[in-house]
C-alpha cells in the first residue's frame, strides 16, 4: 500500500477550512486515509488508489479529456452578477492538487 504524503489537515490549512470538514469531503469522494507516525506525531495520509484517483480525475478535472466535456465543464459556467454588483469568479491559479500525483507519477 502506497500513501500520499498529504493529510486532510494539510489541505485544510492550505484552503482555510477545518480539517474535519476536509476529512469528510475526502471520505465522501471515496478516498481512504491511514495513520502514519512521523517525528513523534501522527498524520492521517491519503491512501494512493490509482483507479479511484483516475476516476476522480476524469470526473472533476475539466479539460483533461472528453468525459469532463460530456458531463458539462465547470469552466464553461457563465458568470452571474448578484444584485449588489459583485460578480463571483473562479481563480484557476489556486489549483491545490499536483497533477503528477493524480497521474501516478510519484
Amino acid at each position: 500500500m502506497h500513501l500520499l504524503p498529504i493529510s486532510a489537515g494539510d489541505i485544510a490549512e492550505k484552503v482555510g477550512m477545518d480539517y474535519r470538514t476536509v476529512g469528510q469531503i475526502l471520505k465522501n469522494l471515496g478516498l481512504e486515509t491511514r495513520a502514519v507516525k512521523r517525528e513523534g506525531q501522527t498524520k492521517r495520509c491519503i491512501v494512493y488508489d490509482k483507479a479511484k484517483l483516475e476516476t476522480l480525475r476524469r470526473r472533476y478535472m475539466a479539460g483533461e479529456d472528453s468525459a469532463a466535456e460530456d458531463a458539462g465543464s465547470v469552466s464553461n459556467v457563465a458568470r452571474v452578477s448578484s444584485p449588489g454588483g459583485y460578480t463571483p469568479s473562479c481563480n484557476h491559479g489556486d489549483n491545490l492538487e499536483d497533477p503528477s500525483l493524480l497521474r501516478g507519477e510519484l
